[in-house]
Order: C-alpha cells, then structure tokens, then sequence
C-alpha cells in the first residue's frame, strides 16, 4: 500500500506481504556496505524488516529484524557456525518515524558492523561473532522489503532505501537522517538545529558557498580517507583470541574431574621467578611482558640453548623441548646462564648472538677426532672438536641454487610452489597444486608453499619437520632414498646443469681449470693433487661418453624450467652437468664440518 512517507510516498506494510526485488548487491561479511532506510513501525512485535538470503538451512546473506523491540543486525554465511550480529541496547519507538543506518567494514566481525539511528551511533551488543568464513548469497535470493526466510513480516512503514557499497562516514549518515528541508533549516537559529541538520547546512555550504580552496580542501581529505581505507582493506588478517572481561575463574579440578573443584588458580608465575613487572596486567599480555622482561633468566635460557643447537646439532641441554625437571640438565651450566646474561645484555639482539657463537673458538675447531677421544665423547658433549652434520633439508636445496647461479634472494612476498611430483595433490587430496614460474622456482626454501598433510616430498625425504607437532630438536637420517633425491630430483638436476654452464663459461679454456673452479664454488677451497685427478678422470669420462650421444645430452639438459646457453655446444654442457651433479653431492658439499 503506498501512503504518505516522509518527502513523498512510502510503502506500509500490513504483516499479510512483502516486496521482492531484483539486486545484484551481495551482503557479505568481507566486503564494505551500508543500508540507510527511514521505518515508522505499527509495533515492536518480532518481525523482519528486510533481508536478502538464500532459503536454503544455512540461510547465507543479510537480515535486519525487530526482536524484543531492539533492532537486530545479521551477516550470515553459515546459520548458526557462521553469523555476525549486532542489536541495540535499547529499544526502538512504535509510531514514529526514526532513520535507521547499517554499515558493515568488511572486517568479518560483529566488531566491525554499526547501527545508526537518527544519524547517531548507538550502543549495541553482540549477538553472534562466528563470521570468518566466505560464502556468497544465493544467486536466487532477492531483496525482501518487509520479510525475509524465517520469522513474521513487518508491520509499518518504510521509506527511502539506499543500498551503498561502502562503509559510510557518520556525518553521511546524519545527513540521510535529516526529514527537514534546506529552506527549513535556514529558517531556525543555530541552537535549535539538530545535530544532523547542522551537518547537513555545513555540507551544503561546503559545496556551493565555501570559497574554492576550501572546497578542494575537502576533495583532498576525502581522497586520503578512502586511500587510507584502501590501504587498510588490503592488509591480511588473521583469528586472534580476546580477553574475556572480567576472566572466568579457573579452579583445580580435583583428579582431573571436570564437577570436582578445589582452590581457585591464580593468574601468576610460579613462586621460584620473580613476579610479573609492575603495572603488568594479569593477562596474557603482562605474561609476554614477563617473558621478555630479562628480569629472570628462563626465556634468554631457551633461546640462547635453540641457537646453540642450530650450530652444534646438540643443545647445552640436550632436550631443548623441555627445562623441566624431566629434562636433561645442562652440560655447561655457567656458559648457558652467561651466554643468557648477554642476550639479555645486548637487547634481545638476535643475529648478535649468532656471531657470537659462530667465531667462538668451540665453534671454529675442526671436526676431525682422534680414536681415543671418539672412545671418551662419542657424542662431543665435552666440545672438544668441532661437530659435523648434514645440512637441513632447506638448506641443502638453497645451497645447490646458490650455487649454480639459480637463487633468487628476494626478500619477503607470498609463498611460491616448486616443482615436485605431478598429480600429488589430486591423488592425495581434493586440491590441484599449481607450480609457480619464472623466478619464483628459485627462491629460498623458507618461502616454499606447505600443505601439512601433503609436504614437499624432497624436503620431507631429507628429514623436514612434518609440521604435524611442534619439533624442537629435528631428526637425521641417512637413507638411499635421500641419495637418490640429491642426484635426480628435477630442482638438483636443474642446479647442476646451471652450475655446468658456469664451468664451461666462466671456467677457464680447459679441463682441469674448470675442475677447480667448480670445485671452490662447491667446496670454497682449493682441491688436492688427487682430488683433481679424480675428478678430471671422471670429467673426461662424461665428455667421452656424451660425446657419443647427443640425444642423452640433450634429454639431460633440457630437465627444468630455465634455459640453457643456446651457444653450448649440448655434449659439452652434459658433461659438465654430470661433473656439476657429482660436485653437489659431494659428502663435504653436503655436510657443514
């Protein structure tokens, strides 16, 4: 029924029906949108004002209702898993129309989505904070005017809908709120007017009267508000946890039974530390605040005994997943507790610490050991030589990049997908792995795209944390798989043709100087009389053997993304990659001594 509105006509509804319109705006929670409507309702009986949702159980999409007389606010993609809504504290007024403003920051919280009412923010409550998943409204679903999926249609009036697709600013939305004319308003002293229609006058000024400095004023903190906003919108965020306000006490469940409840817990250290920092909230926050206040020597323990362990494959306490009174005890105590001391000393100053510990003389010593102390240390706890272990899975492959020439070290960016094993992912999971290309191949292993369930099958056959659990102290195995992987897998193939090309280019004019040229890129030394002996045997061995098959030379050069020198002649560059694959699979190339 169409009657008087507020300027004009407006649609009152009885209860018996409602609106459907066509929309192409969808209401999502990761998107900016706003609502502005005036309402007058009959009652503030329950009802649906207006929504846009698909009719399926999970109802995806909007809702704005009347429930107790308060307003309610709903961004839904999954009924009940995924909701964010708000409702006023107070309720609205029957037989009166009121503006009502709905905006939405696309945040995917309830905390990012306001309710205006005559222009003016409102306290409100949340109802629901689970939206943090992306689901899309019905295409089917229409724009209900005075109904929706579930619940009564609404009884009153509705007038000037206005959908935006952003977040409107206050004073945009006092303005929308304002029933009376510019005439009107200029008919009252400036103490009677409203808040909104002292917007509203000052808007109209700044558009038409305003000298143009000004006016371009305005343009120009407009523009950096919405860049700010665009800037902001483009940052990624992440589910954190909250403070729940007053805490929830916490007692001690007698033998572990959930009913049985003895003293209450107290959110403190235990008595041995020192306590929080003054003015530290109980919290998790006065906890970090603790951490990391270098007024107890635990935290600066953990770490110091971390790096060590990168270093010496053994920590000063050998488990170093656990201080504990079940862990082992330190086989240094005063050095720990001084290395400690100094990292505190020095700020928290992390690559400090490492340069400390690596021109260390314990560091620096060789890792050859005689029968006789191999007998007394066997594990070097005593530190006695220098420790020998194989490099990590991450490191194995950047050396081989580094290497041949390969590595990209850009620094930072999104995550990259290397080759590996076609179909993987399809056979082991619903997902389609999509290799990167160009540079991204070659960048460091710490940027490597990793599904936990799926890892890199390379760099879980060198022993990678699976990231199932939390590893502290990784593993190390020794298996022909992993030899197999060092000396066929496509980015080690791809490395030693790179690293041939660099022999044959930057080399030298013969044989035994390219020999020692990748010899030091490899091993960053010179090679021995029978190193290079060995080694030239073996290059002339491939040279002759290429030499006589150009097709095997070409089908091994062309393994991996990046191009080889066209000018190469293809036998010569294959022997050089196979001298190149035995030079990165060297023990000593693989192995930090």
């Amino acid at each position: 029924v169409i009657v008087d509105g507020i300027r004009g006509d407006s649609v009152l509804f009885d209860g018996s029906y409602e609106l459907d319109l066509e929309s192409e705006s969808e209401f999502l929670c990761n998107t900016r949108f706003s609502l502005a409507f005036w309402i007058k309702p009959n009652s503030i009986s329950d009802s649906v004002i207006l929504s846009k949702q698909g009719t399926d159980s999970t109802r995806p999409g909007l809702s704005v209702e009347l429930k107790d007389g308060r307003l309610h606010f709903y961004i839904v993609t999954r009924w009940i898993a995924g909701v964010g809504a708000i409702a006023t504290i107070d309720p609205i007024v029957a037989d009166r129309w009121q503006h009502v403003t709905l905006t939405n920051d696309g945040s995917q919280s309830a905390n990012g989505m306001r309710i205006l009412l005559d222009g003016e923010v409102v306290e409100t409550r949340i109802v629901y904070n689970t939206n943090s998943n992306l689901v899309a409204t019905a295409e089917s679903a229409k724009l209900r005017i005075g109904g929706g999926v579930v619940g009564s249609r609404f009884k009153g009036q509705i007038d000037a809908l206005r959908i935006y697709d952003r977040t409107l600013q206050p004073k945009e939305a006092a303005i929308l709120a304002v029933k009376s004319s510019l005439s009107e308003i200029s008919g009252k002293a400036r103490e009677d007017r409203s808040h909104s229609e002292a917007v509203k006058w000052q808007e109209y000024f700044m558009e038409n009267a305003a000298p143009p400095w000004l006016r371009q004023l305005k343009a120009n903190v407009f523009d950096a508000r919405m860049k700010r906003q665009e800037y902001l919108d483009s940052l990624p965020t992440t589910m954190v946890m909250k403070e729940m306000d007053p805490p929830r006490p916490t007692p001690i469940r007698i033998r572990g039974a959930y009913d049985q409840h003895g003293a209450i817990v107290e959110n403190r250290v235990p008595e041995i530390f020192p306590d929080f920092p003054i003015g530290a909230p109980r919290n998790r926050l006065g906890f970090a605040q603790w951490l990391v206040s270098g007024e107890h020597p635990l935290t600066a323990r953990v770490a110091v005994n971390r790096y060590w362990l990168k270093y010496f494959g053994r920590g000063l306490v050998n488990t170093a997943e656990d201080f504990g009174v079940q862990g082992d005890w330190p086989s240094h105590p005063r050095l720990l507790d001084w290395l400690a001391d100094e990292f505190v000393r020095s700020g928290w100053d992390v690559k400090a610490m490492q340069k400390l510990i690596v021109t260390s003389s314990a560091y620096r010593q060789q890792s050859r050991v005689t029968e006789k102390l191999l007998v007394a240390d066997p594990q070097n706890i005593l530190l006695a030589r220098g420790t020998r272990q194989r490099l990590s899975a991450h490191a194995l492959r950047d050396q081989a990049l580094a290497a041949s020439g390969l590595l990209v070290e850009n620094i930072g960016g999104p995550s990259v997908s290397p080759y590996q094993p076609d179909k993987l992912w399809e056979l082991m999971s619903n997902m389609k792995y999509e290799q990167s290309s160009g540079e991204d191949l070659y960048r460091r292993s710490l940027y490597t795209v990793w599904k936990r369930t799926i890892p890199p099958p390379s760099m879980a056959i060198m022993d990678a944390a699976n990231r199932e659990s939390c590893i502290v102290s990784s593993k190390r195995t020794n298996t022909p798989l992993q030899a197999l992987t060092l000396l066929n897998e496509k980015t080690f193939v791809e490395a030693a043709r790179n690293l041939g090309q660099r022999l044959l280019v930057e080399g030298g004019e013969t044989l035994d100087q390219q020999v020692e040229f990748g010899f030091r890129i490899t091993l960053a030394r010179r090679p021995t009389d029978r190193e290079r002996s060995l080694l030239g045997d073996a290059y002339r061995e491939f040279r002759s053997a290429y030499k006589l098959d150009l097709a095997g030379a070409k089908q091994l050069i062309s393994v991996g993304d990046s191009e080889a020198i066209a000018s190469l002649d293809p036998r010569d560059l294959a022997a050089a990659t196979a001298l190149s694959n035995v030079l990165l699979n060297l023990d000593e190339t693989m192995t930090k001594e």
